[in-house]
């Protein structure tokens, strides 16, 4: 293809206007305009293996949509920055992280759709270098890391269009499995995933801890029946549970790691005082 083609103005397939410079959206068959292609579901991610039918018919759930969602009215939301927000009279939800949401259309899924939800959690780590006696930087004996969590909702739907929905949920990334970041994220991963595991069919039960469907060994089996946030009342946006713990990542006295363990007056290794 010579660069004439390439630059050659075309027509969008769907609304018939011009296609602007570098606003092409290819299809397996055609061409639609950023426009157009905005139009779609933030969780489709197969536009260029689609045909202009298939577009087109998408399009069409999509502005059904966004007439559905004029009667659909929250009254229970999980999540933080990213929300899960439940219409428990329709048993249905969107997933959204904008405050205006009703202005862009978010996708309308019924609780029946739901095929799993799983929390995953992903740890960062980065080894602590120290200086030598010549300014050279090199490794503490045994080698020291410091580490970051963040916490991931993973949902699985049955639809047309999309088939995964993924986002993270926590907002500030824990250094330590013991601080009541990293614990307060764990309760609200575990009531996420007992609630849409169940399709909202919790009926008051006890959530039951599913081992398989966590991936952190350290999450202890849930106390409570997960409720999420009612809509209207008061949420924390500044960061779940308060701040961390307060002890030091590494003994002061011998350097021993503390990093995996619960916090603690003494050093369980030289018996130093912490903090």
């Amino acid at each position: 293809m010579g660069l004439k083609s390439f630059f050659k103005s075309k027509d969008c397939d769907i609304c018939g206007e011009k296609i602007k410079l570098l606003g092409n959206r290819k299809l397996e068959d055609g061409n639609i305009c950023n426009k157009c292609a905005k139009k779609l579901s933030p969780f489709f991610s197969e536009r260029r293996k689609s045909t202009l039918a298939e577009i087109r018919d998408q399009l069409q759930y999509r502005a059904d949509n966004e007439q559905q969602l004029l009667s659909f009215t929250p009254t229970r939301i999980f999540g933080n920055n990213t929300k899960i927000m439940i219409d428990e009279n329709s048993r249905k939800f969107i997933v959204t992280n904008r405050n205006k949401w009703q202005e862009h259309n978010p996708d309308l899924i019924s609780l029946d759709q739901v095929t799993y939800c799983n929390v995953n959690v992903d740890e960062d780590r980065e080894e602590i270098y120290r200086k030598d006696s010549s300014g050279k930087r090199v490794s503490y004996e045994p080698r020291r890391y410091q580490y970051k969590y963040s916490f991931w909702i993973e949902i699985g739907i049955q639809s047309p269009w999309f088939d995964l929905i993924r986002f993270e949920l926590s907002t500030t990334r824990p250094e330590n499995r013991h601080d009541r970041f990293y614990r307060d994220y764990e309760r609200q991963g575990e009531e996420i995933r007992a609630y849409m595991n169940s399709r909202g069919n919790m009926h008051g039960q006890s959530v039951s801890f599913d081992q398989q469907a966590y991936s952190s060994p350290t999450m202890a089996a849930p106390t409570g029946t997960p409720v999420g946030t009612p809509a209207g009342s008061q949420m924390n946006t500044s960061g779940p549970g308060g701040a961390n713990i307060n002890q030091p990542k590494f003994c002061p006295n011998c350097g021993n790691d503390l990093s995996t363990r619960q916090p603690a007056k003494f050093c369980p290794n030289c018996g130093g005082q912490l903090g």
